[in-house]
């Protein structure tokens, strides 16, 4: 299954028991079941995440005669990543990536927090690296 598949799968009422059959390289079978409970992190959804970097970029661009080298490039870096995840946010929706905290993260800790676009079936391995930078 895909990422997105076992996501959708393991969806469920809160405070409702899932069960897990999982199989080791050798085949012994084990079963985890673990309780639903609500999301400790609140859901942030794609405006809500994308609203500071799209005002920096439209700051950046209201002022293109004063920036300098570093912030023309970061201009570029953020109009390429936009234009990427226009163009990729309707197959974000239709995986089950509904909200910005869908998404994988490398880590848990918000300093260290890398986020990563998922694979998706049609979607360019060149725009999921620029969504992904």
């Amino acid at each position: 299954m895909s990422h997105a598949e076992i996501q959708k799968a393991m969806q469920g009422q809160e405070y409702t028991i899932l069960s897990l059959g999982i199989s080791d390289a050798k085949g012994a079978e084990q079963t985890i079941s673990v309780l639903r409970s609500p999301s400790t992190t609140p859901r942030i959804g794609w405006t809500q995440a994308l609203k500071p970097l799209r005002d920096r970029r439209q700051a950046l661009e209201r002022s293109t005669k004063d920036n300098t080298k570093a912030e023309t490039t970061e201009l570029a870096v953020l109009s390429q990543g936009e234009s990427a995840f226009v163009k990729i946010w309707p197959k974000l929706r239709a995986s089950g990536f509904t909200t910005f905290d869908t998404i994988p993260r490398s880590s848990t800790t918000i300093a260290r927090t890398r986020f990563s676009c998922p694979i998706l079936r049609g979607v360019s391995a060149a725009d999921a690296q620029v969504l992904t930078e």
